[in-house]
């Protein structure tokens, strides 16, 4: 019908547009903490944006519901403002009938949030970690100070000096990597190479000691010119432990048989909000749409509705947040998430059939 498209299309707007608002502010604001990163590991622009990518879906995932909240508050207010919902009451539309566009949407956003919260988040969480951890020792390896000894990985590196080209003179590496010897390599000069997310030192007219542990021997050999590989081998993606927020969905119901209680119970905990946080879009439509549309419209506005309107909306997510911290110190009260849940659908479905 004409009505459906007129309010979804209103209310999807006013999300979309809100919800690009909060990116932009909340991306901003986490910026700061990243200016600590940036300078302390001088990564370049491409490496920076590619950080801020990856934080996107963790913060999508209470953007959506927040933006909508506020998106659909506007909307339905609107439209009962213009007298709007009374023109659409009179045509014989029941309550639900009505709210059924911005319900509608919720249940769209909702679908979204599953897929952030199922895949997106615990993909993009990897690949950050792996990214940060990659570009400390990558990127670090290329500010070591000259004159000073700097441990990179377990390799102990020392220049003379370095000019602005990251040509060095003067150097020193002790590499302590291997349990079975230890190498040590001198050069006259060196200079850092980066190809994409390695960084290697090529070093020019030295020599290389290997002294063996057990044989208690040093082998030297003399070079014109040797690659040193700067990165840390032993860092490999299949021997990270993932963090709750991590893991897909299936994974948090897979434990070590090494992993302590409370761990156990944190990815638990995590499994349980994850089915239950994408919920929140559509019962914030369904309280939004059941106390604007079913309360008398006023001259003077919907300002006591709308009070009355966001702290029922607080006061349902701050119990549903307190549900997950419980549900993480004690496994037993799992069930709170989904009571919570399948109490204000029922109830805010009830409100409509009896308006």
């Amino acid at each position: 019908m004409i009505y459906i498209k007129y309010i979804f299309k209103n209310s999807l707007l006013n999300w979309l547009s809100i919800t690009f608002v909060f990116v932009i502010l909340i991306w901003f604001s986490r910026a700061i903490a990243f200016l600590s990163f940036v300078t302390e590991n001088g990564i370049n622009l491409k490496d920076f944006l590619y950080l801020f990518l990856l934080i996107l879906p963790w913060i999508m995932i209470y953007i959506l519901p927040i933006s909508f909240l506020v998106s659909s508050i506007i909307s339905i207010n609107k439209l009962s403002l213009s007298n709007e919902i009374t023109i659409l009451k009179s045509c014989s539309l029941s309550n639900f009938k009505i709210a059924k566009p911005i319900i509608s949407l919720g249940i769209i956003i909702s679908i979204i949030s599953y897929f952030l919260s199922f895949y997106l988040m615990p993909l993009a969480n990897k690949k950050l970690r792996i990214s940060k951890n990659a570009i400390k020792e990558n990127y670090a390896n290329i500010n070591f100070i000259p004159q000073t000894f700097e441990n990179l990985n377990n390799v102990t590196i020392y220049s003379a000096s370095r000019d602005e080209n990251n040509n060095l003179r003067g150097l020193l590496i002790s590499d302590q990597n291997n349990k079975e010897y230890n190498i040590t390599i001198t050069a006259e000069s060196g200079s850092l190479i980066v190809n994409e997310d390695q960084v290697y030192l090529k070093l020019n007219n030295g020599t290389l000691q290997r002294f063996v542990y057990d044989r208690k021997k040093i082998d030297i050999l003399n070079f014109d010119n040797y690659i040193f590989n700067l990165n840390n081998k032993n860092l490999e993606n299949n021997k990270y432990k993932w963090k709750a927020n991590e893991r897909y969905i299936s994974e948090l119901l897979i434990s070590d048989l090494n992993d302590p209680d409370e761990e156990i119970k944190i990815m638990r905990a995590e499994f349980h909000k994850r089915i239950n946080e994408p919920l929140i879009s559509l019962i914030f439509s369904l309280i939004v749409t059941s106390v604007i549309i079913s309360a008398k419209i006023s001259r003077k506005g919907n300002f006591l509705t709308i009070l009355k309107l966001i702290f029922l909306s607080a006061t349902y997510a701050i119990i549903l947040i307190f549900s997950f911290r419980l549900n993480e110190r004690h496994e037993n009260l799992s069930f709170l998430p989904y009571f919570i849940n399948l109490f204000l659908i029922s109830f805010c479905l009830i409100v409509f059939k009896n308006k």
